[in-house]
């Protein structure tokens, strides 16, 4: 009772856009996060996890921090992320995924950078295109956290393309189908964190879809204290809109 008082414990937030003012974090006010419920069947969602487990032959391995497998740049920190994971790159899943978020993400259609131009301030324009095909599924045992952190951008050099929001999609705790495993983890929430300890916190139901913006959100994933939490992360690419506009102030 006395953490929930003082901004510790969990503050749950529903599905709908998240109003973040409402929540205690006026610091993210203009700021996109949205929860989603019910978009696929519980046989979609055992399927979907399935899918990546089947593409790995040698199984979950341990998370690394910072994104692409492989990279120069990853690294292992159980300290910091301790879970596991597989990445799978697929076209056709992130399409058959993305087709049922997407009707639900029009305020983000399209969105808007500022840039410079020539020491300029400009804005570009933006517009979405697609989910990611590489899909990070996530698999975090009890005792699994991933602490704070803000996502990062991806790029594709080949189209100029690149990535502003975040999708992270929960599944069940395994792929058998059963009723247990649709019976949400306790603890591994994505707890979003202001500047002065209140935090707002998203539950990992399996078939909740959560989509938020790389840009200033400090987020973790909390420790998982009971059962089994599993997730798959992506995100969203978008196309540039024409040239910068200088901006006349």
């Amino acid at each position: 009772m006395f953490a929930r008082i003082f901004g510790y414990g969990p503050k749950y937030v529903g599905p709908d856009r998240i109003d973040f003012a409402a929540a205690g974090l006026p610091e993210y006010t203009n700021c996109y996060a949205i929860v989603l419920d019910s978009l696929f069947s519980e046989q979609e969602l055992s399927a979907i996890l399935a899918a990546g487990e089947a593409s790995s032959p040698s199984g979950w391995q341990i998370a690394q921090l910072n994104n692409d497998a492989g990279s120069a740049y990853a690294v292992t920190d159980t300290s910091h992320r301790k879970g596991q994971r597989i990445m799978y790159d697929s076209v056709d899943l992130s399409e058959r995924i993305f087709e049922k978020i997407r009707p639900h993400l029009g305020d983000i259609e399209e969105v808007e950078e500022t840039v410079y131009v020539e020491d300029q301030k400009a804005v570009q324009k933006w517009r979405m295109v697609r989910m990611n095909e590489r899909l990070r599924f996530l698999r975090y045992p009890k005792g699994g956290f991933f602490k704070k952190h803000i996502d990062t951008c991806s790029k594709d050099a080949s189209t100029g393309q690149k990535t502003f929001y975040t999708i992270q999609f929960y599944l069940p705790s395994d792929s058998g189908g059963s009723d247990d495993s649709f019976l949400s983890a306790t603890g591994g929430t994505t707890r979003f964190l202001g500047d002065t300890g209140i935090h707002a916190d998203v539950k990992a139901i399996p078939g909740r879809v959560l989509v938020f913006q790389h840009a200033k959100l400090l987020h973790t994933g909390e420790e998982v204290t009971k059962g089994v939490k599993c997730t798959v992360r992506s995100d969203i690419f978008y196309e540039k809109i024409g040239d910068p506009v200088v901006v006349k102030e």
